[in-house]
């Protein structure tokens, strides 16, 4: 997104997710690697995609949004009452939201999760290894991965639940403000600025550069 609210993106465009509409967005979500599409979230909070809509993800419901977040197969956002709405595909229930009042919400491969307003996490969806099954306490943020969960505490530490084959729920010690997790490795954003990585995707372990970061965020095979 560009400083005047444009949307500018690159990359395979096999499904039309190159094409952005024109105008001001506020913020932008590009959803996974198997379906091509994006999310766009207008200044006065309407949600706007394109491209791939193979299971109707990119048709989103009218109502005024505060944030959205999309995956291959469905696309959640946050409502200004704080309820959430999902779209796409439903299977295991993905889209499925429970009611009440929530801060943030993260959509994954098979699995949404939220942040209620008490700070609780609940996800919802495919859950063949753990991935929504949070444990309780209350959290700043959560990441919903391909397989796996993580979230933030309010002390800076990080929690992970689901697959752990590639150890990308194994997360280390430390104090961390934001974390973002993806297909087989997660990656949280040190309280100094420090970016530190675990797991392993398509291309081996992640080796973040020894710079101080404001924001941190991992796709498919790339952070």
């Amino acid at each position: 997104m560009r400083l005047d609210g444009t949307v500018e993106c690159w990359g395979a465009t096999d499904d039309g997710q190159l094409n952005a509409s024109s105008g001001a967005f506020a913020a932008v979500s590009a959803g996974g690697s198997l379906w091509g599409h994006a999310r766009g979230l207008r200044p006065d909070g309407a949600v706007e995609c394109w491209g791939a809509n193979d299971d109707g993800q990119i048709d989103a419901p009218s109502g005024a949004f505060t944030a959205v977040s999309a995956e291959n197969w469905h696309t959640c956002g946050l409502l200004l009452d704080g309820t959430i709405a999902c779209w796409g595909d439903n299977d295991d229930g993905r889209t499925d939201a429970p009611g009440g009042a929530f801060v943030s919400v993260s959509a994954g491969g098979g699995h949404t999760c939220g942040v209620r307003t008490d700070g609780t996490v609940v996800c919802w969806g495919s859950n063949p290894d753990g991935r929504t099954s949070v444990p309780s306490g209350a959290f700043t943020s959560i990441s919903a991965g391909f397989a796996h969960s993580c979230g933030v505490r309010p002390d800076g530490s990080v929690t992970c639940r689901g697959s752990n084959d590639r150890a990308q729920s194994s997360t280390p010690p430390g104090n961390f403000t934001a974390v973002t997790a993806a297909d087989g490795q997660s990656c949280g954003l040190g309280a100094d600025g420090s970016v530190a990585c675990w797991g392993r995707g398509p291309y081996g372990i992640p080796s973040p550069p020894p710079f101080a970061f404001a924001l941190i965020s991992i796709g498919s095979d790339y952070s």
